[in-house]
């Protein structure tokens, strides 16, 4: 099995987590910045390969879409990336 096939298969569901693993990343020193930013990039290449499944939320698609887009004010973007937290790590 090759590494395409796993991209095709990343529900969106998944693309979204990868997205804010690669948020959390800790950035204690300079190499921490350029590592979060690869990982970041990865995630949201690996998203446009994402596809719906019966279990994804109607809202991730509607996130992803947002995270994907390069105009996506730093607000919005806050706004996406605080819904994934708490999806993601409830108190």
């Amino acid at each position: 099995m090759n590494g395409n096939t796993d991209a095709a298969a990343l529900t969106v569901h998944q693309a979204i987590r990868l997205i804010w693993e690669a948020d959390r990343y800790p950035i204690l020193g300079n190499e921490d910045w350029r590592a979060a930013s690869a990982l970041e990039r990865d995630a949201l290449t690996k998203a446009a390969q994402a596809l719906s499944c019966p279990g994804d939320l109607p809202e991730f698609a509607d996130w992803l879409a947002m995270l994907r887009d390069q105009s996506i004010s730093n607000h919005d973007r806050e706004a996406v990336m605080e819904k994934l937290y708490d999806l993601f790590m409830p108190d």
